[in-house]
């Protein structure tokens, strides 16, 4: 069992550290894509404490769906180019928004709570590929 080391109080760069060698103890040995999605997440979650929302989307018959995450309840389905993720996947780059409410094509969460969520795009191989994932800071 792997206990989450919480970053808070950290610089940025030393968390990002720190969770990077969390996220290789928990992949090491497993080869599943979807047990290491859904460890990222609770890692993520748990480890930096300021997230309400952090998961995946799966690029699957040119859309993006939900895969494994923590948090609230989300969209599955989110077209390629809509919102922050959509965007992500079509640009096949990193999206980091600061107001979410501003983004052309936002789509409105549930949740009143998120702020400035990052789309990530990322394939199975580690390239940017549209699969992307997503974090919503409270």
């Amino acid at each position: 069992m792997h206990v989450v080391k919480a970053v808070t109080g950290l610089s940025k760069a030393d968390a990002y550290r720190e969770l990077n060698g969390q996220l290789a103890a928990l992949f090491a040995g497993e080869r599943n894509g979807l047990a290491n999605a859904a460890n990222m997440a609770a890692l993520l979650c748990q480890g930096l404490g300021d997230l309400n929302w952090a998961g995946f989307y799966f690029l699957q018959g040119g859309e993006l769906v939900l895969g494994p995450f923590q948090g609230k309840v989300a969209c599955v389905r989110i077209a390629v180019g809509r919102g922050v993720c959509g965007t992500a996947a079509q640009r096949r780059e990193t999206v980091i928004v600061p107001d979410v409410s501003l983004f052309p094509g936002h789509i409105a969460c549930r949740d009143r709570g998120s702020a400035g969520p990052r789309g990530a795009p990322r394939g199975r191989d580690g390239s940017r590929q549209p699969e992307s994932g997503a974090i919503r800071r409270r």
